[in-house]
């Protein structure tokens, strides 16, 4: 964060570092949150994109497993399980554009951005 501060930051260009769930989420342009959310249980994850959507950001990046059922997300805080954003219970809907970032060995994994 203070990399990129230092190297693209401006008055209208900021990066923040925070506990999501302690926070008021700024109105913004995008937010963007990649390999964290499959670290949290479901119900953490539901409240956090609730909180993204109701801060008026315009789009929301994050990394999503395509096609995954969201079944098995039986998980404790820190703990991993892939997840499909764009299915219930998290509902955000079909991407605007996606980039593969799927590790060797892996299912495909995504680098998504949604519209809000």
């Amino acid at each position: 964060v203070d990399e990129a501060s230092k190297k693209y930051g401006t008055s209208n260009i900021r990066f923040h570092h925070a506990n999501i769930l302690d926070i008021q989420i700024p109105s913004t342009d995008l937010i963007m949150c990649k390999d964290v959310l499959g670290h949290l249980p479901d119900d953490m994850v539901i409240l956090i994109l609730d909180k993204i959507r109701a801060s008026g950001a315009k789009y929301f990046a994050a990394h999503t497993f395509p096609n995954y059922s969201n079944q098995d997300r039986k998980l404790e805080v820190g703990q991993f399980a892939l997840m499909d954003l764009e299915k219930a219970p998290y509902f955000l809907g079909k991407a605007l554009d996606s980039v593969d970032i799927t590790n060797p060995g892996w299912p495909e994994k995504r680098f998504s951005i949604w519209k809000l």
